[in-house]
């Protein structure tokens, strides 16, 4: 008659289970022990935990059914430390009281009621070497990680939306997973505007295909945590203490601000308006300094007055019509007459051509000025070698060398030349804009209007239904000196504080 048996078999985390690390390799030596000694294997269980602490799964289910009467009474293991690597588990078993025989298949030796003290003595040392082993590796793998952490590196599984992965260098980073990752960022766009709850977030996601890392619907706790978690702005929270990620962020510091002033109940959500009025927000009253409003009548027309906050004051109310006529007339004139577009190009464009040419020589003569230390240390090197000087000479002279490359190199890194090329670029870009400023303006939509405009002016104010505008810096400055121009007919010397904004502290070439 065949004895009865369990076959136990473990590996340490469900990552080396899912890779295939050792229990299939378990199951077959333990399946083939059992039938070439002729054991009837009653049950397998499986563990993908560590076996340094108490509380494993399938060991702890084992445990239920070996208490049981008339029950199974041996367990099949290849070794000791896949069985238990601290002395409470190995406890629990109580060979000597329960009666229990285990089979540690590898090590080819059985542990019973029967075992002599000797056995079991040495049962305990390779139990308390087993646990010694497994505390020096995770004492040894949380420095590896402390250090992987302090480098920038998030040293554990990639949280949803990002991937585990390696870099052209073989070390292990986390990546913005393509599929995931938009998703990731519209959740928090979404929840960045106060008025959707949490709840709905989570069904926009489930119906999205997104699942957690087992494949099932995230909770309402879980994306709680996710919108809070600083990794997905480019941080990382690791043992209590923030670090710096070098990992790409899903979201931007600004919106994950944004919804964390959500999450504290910092922004209340204002209920949608109706109508998207175009130019609230962009004026000011010129009597009391109060803010534009605007509101609905008969379902069709707009008109826009004071709050009167601070008191009422007369201020007549205007139809945004007429509002839309002025802004078009207010653009038109910031085109800026052809002559004086060329004028600030062309000085722009010279004086970025003697700026590149100033910035080569500077390099040029670094690089020389390096190549002479250099060779100034290749000459004390040998003279070392010769003899002619001594080790202390050697190294003071050696260090005073090293010190003036280290600065020559320094410099050479400030050198920047792309700043030359955004600022030919950025001129041109604001006379692009001021050129078709009235044409964009009659184009775009009445909620995009206002954004256009914010673009363009700031501080507007409301003057008895006139508007006066103030325009965005240098801009004001374009929009005077065109004034003037189409007034006189002769360039303005306001050009030599537009030519002072491109180039501060030069004084301007040009004659009035």
């Amino acid at each position: 008659m065949k004895t009865n048996a369990y076959i136990y078999a473990r590996v340490s985390t469900a990552e080396q289970q899912k890779e295939g690390f050792s229990i299939q390799a378990q199951l077959k030596m333990l399946r083939g022990y059992a039938k070439k000694n002729g054991f009837s294997v009653v049950r397998e269980f499986v563990d993908s935990e560590t076996a340094r602490s108490t509380g494993r799964t399938g060991f702890n289910e084992m445990l239920v059914l070996l208490a049981k009467k008339n029950g199974c009474k041996t367990i099949l293991v290849e070794k000791t430390d896949r069985l238990t690597r601290n002395m409470k588990d190995y406890l629990a078993l109580d060979l000597e009281k329960t009666g229990l025989e285990i089979h540690f298949v590898r090590e080819g030796k059985v542990m019973s009621r029967h075992s002599s003290p000797t056995e079991f003595f040495m049962q305990d040392i390779e139990i308390a070497q087993a646990a010694y082993l497994s505390r020096n590796i995770s004492s040894e793998a949380k420095k590896g990680m402390k250090a992987k952490a302090e480098s920038g590196f998030y040293p554990s599984v990639a949280p949803l939306g990002y991937s585990n992965t390696a870099n052209s260098n073989g070390i292990k980073i986390i990546a913005p997973d393509p599929l995931v990752s938009p998703m990731i960022l519209k959740m928090f766009e979404r929840y960045s505007r106060g008025s959707v709850p949490i709840h709905m977030i989570v069904q926009e996601l489930f119906d999205a295909g997104v699942r957690s890392k087992r494949g099932n619907k995230i909770g309402v706790s879980t994306v709680h945590k996710m919108l809070s978690n600083p990794i997905y702005r480019g941080k990382f929270i690791w043992n209590g203490r923030e670090y710096q990620g070098n990992h790409t962020p899903i979201v931007s510091a600004e919106l994950w601000f944004n919804v964390q002033d959500v999450l504290l109940g910092r922004r209340v959500s204002k209920p949608k308006q109706r109508y998207e009025f175009s130019y609230t927000g962009l004026m000011q009253c010129s009597e009391c300094g109060c803010a534009i409003t605007a509101e609905r009548r008969k379902n069709k027309y707009t008109y826009y007055h004071c709050t009167e906050f601070k008191g009422k004051h007369g201020d007549p109310y205007i139809r945004q019509e007429k509002l839309d006529m002025q802004f078009s007339h207010i653009l038109k004139g910031l085109r800026i007459d052809d002559r004086i577009a060329k004028w600030i190009v062309d000085s722009v464009e010279a004086k970025t051509a003697d700026k590149r040419k100033t910035l080569e020589e500077t390099k040029a003569r670094l690089v020389k000025q390096r190549d002479r230390l250099q060779r100034r240390s290749d000459v004390l090197y040998d003279d070392r070698l010769d003899g002619r000087i001594d080790v202390i000479v050697f190294d003071r002279k050696s260090a005073e060398i090293r010190r003036e490359i280290e600065l020559v190199d320094e410099k050479l890194s400030n050198l920047d030349s792309s700043y030359v090329n955004d600022l030919l670029s950025n001129t041109k870009g604001i006379i692009e804009l001021s050129q078709k400023a009235n044409r964009l303006f009659l184009t775009v939509s009445g909620s995009e209007k206002k954004q256009f405009l914010k673009k363009l002016l700031s501080n507007c104010t409301l003057d008895h239904g006139t508007v006066k505008p103030e325009f965005t810096y240098p801009l004001g400055v374009l929009f005077d000196t065109n004034t003037k121009w189409k007034a006189s007919g002769a360039l303005s010397s306001d050009l030599c504080a537009v030519h002072s904004y491109w180039h501060p502290g030069k004084e301007s070439n040009s004659k009035t």
